[in-house]
């Protein structure tokens, strides 16, 4: 089918029902710069290149961060992200800063955290029921041959501390709302198969799903012809299966897949741009601020240049009421690496087109 009438077509009709964006400030609150993986892709504020020592944030600096945030937002209604790291290793933290804004008349914060599962226990499980998380991110690349060749334990004992992982996640998704539980998987070249791993976190009991390609690391570009050939072929079946398997219930939401499937058929004409520095933040451990976690240190006059390309770039482009835009790390860091960003979510994008019209 032609790909580009298509694209003509949906943006007049578009332009008409578009809806005011609806600013949602958050921010990211890195509470610790320790990990127990080491990932082999990670380029999160635990990325100690430029630190000398391993840290923890206190209070005080998530104090002053949270009312920076709200100051600098001028709002009463702020999202915070635990981040790191890995912030069950700063535990304590969470709790304290959760029991502070819960005390903090006239505001309404609301919660969410982003781990990798190896820590989960009884009592941080309690306490995100009980209060007011409405998101749960689990970083999960795949079963243990995925998991092991990208994010490895670094006190590892194998498949032990893995099913281990897996058997903290059961618990999560049995005492907490699923609706509110992502698994995030990250793919590289060595983790192409994405129908395998999307069923595999689908039969784990994850009834969302987030795919998202990684962008942060020269070794483990993907740009390449024989991967990204590759990576075609899975995300066209990834969209039949996406079908399926909303169709019957074993998942609500698939990212990006459900968001560019909303945007086409105008149940959600909202595009998820890049929000970095317009309403969200995110705090290193010593409360230092950034756009977001991605460009954490990033020199003055190359950032304005990222930021401007980011708001810019993608004005003219057919796609551009469909995809998320542009992440301002990826354009940050390398050419390279916003282009095969832009280039996947063609990909997606396309086989989402063509799927739908030729199953009307």
């Amino acid at each position: 089918m032609d790909i580009e009438n298509f694209l003509i077509n949906f943006n007049k009709e578009n332009k008409i029902k578009q809806k005011e964006k609806i600013k949602r400030y958050r921010i990211w609150l890195n509470i610790t710069d320790v990990c127990d993986l080491s990932c082999i892709y990670c380029s999160s504020f635990c990325d100690l290149k430029d630190k000398k020592a391993k840290v923890k944030m206190d209070f005080e600096t998530a104090k002053n961060s949270i009312h920076n945030a709200l100051e600098e937002f001028n709002t009463k209604k702020l999202k915070i992200c635990f981040f790191g790291g890995e912030p069950l290793l700063n535990e304590k933290l969470i709790y304290e800063v959760v029991e502070y804004c819960n005390n903090l008349k006239d505001y309404n914060f609301t919660f969410s955290i982003s781990t990798n599962a190896l820590k989960l226990n009884d009592k941080i499980i309690d306490f995100i029921s009980k209060n007011n998380f409405d998101s749960v991110q689990i970083s999960i690349d795949g079963n243990y041959e995925v998991q092991n060749k990208q994010r490895p334990i670094i006190d590892s004992k194998g498949k032990q501390h893995y099913y281990s992982i897996e058997n903290n996640i059961k618990k999560l998704l049995e005492k907490v709302d699923n609706k509110i539980i992502t698994a995030r998987a990250t793919f590289t070249p060595y983790s192409l198969e994405l129908v395998e791993t999307f069923k595999y976190l689908a039969n784990l009991g994850f009834k969302k799903i987030h795919f998202e390609p990684n962008i942060s690391r020269e070794k483990l570009s993907l740009n390449n012809k024989e991967y990204l050939e590759k990576l075609q072929e899975q995300i066209t079946e990834l969209v039949k299966i996406f079908f399926e398997y909303i169709k019957s219930g074993k998942i609500i939401r698939m990212v990006p897949l459900s968001n560019y499937y909303d945007i086409l058929t105008f149940n959600n004409s909202l595009v998820h741009n890049c929000e970095a520095g317009i309403c969200r933040f995110a705090y290193d451990v010593d409360g230092k601020r950034s756009p977001c976690h991605m460009v954490k240190g990033a020199k003055k006059d190359q950032l304005e240049i990222a930021i401007k390309k980011r708001d810019t770039v993608c004005k003219d482009c057919l796609y551009n009421n469909i995809c998320q835009g542009l992440c301002l790390g990826a354009i940050y860091y390398a050419e390279n690496d916003y282009k095969l960003l832009c280039n996947i979510q063609k990909m997606y994008i396309n086989a989402m087109i063509e799927y739908m019209e030729k199953n009307k």
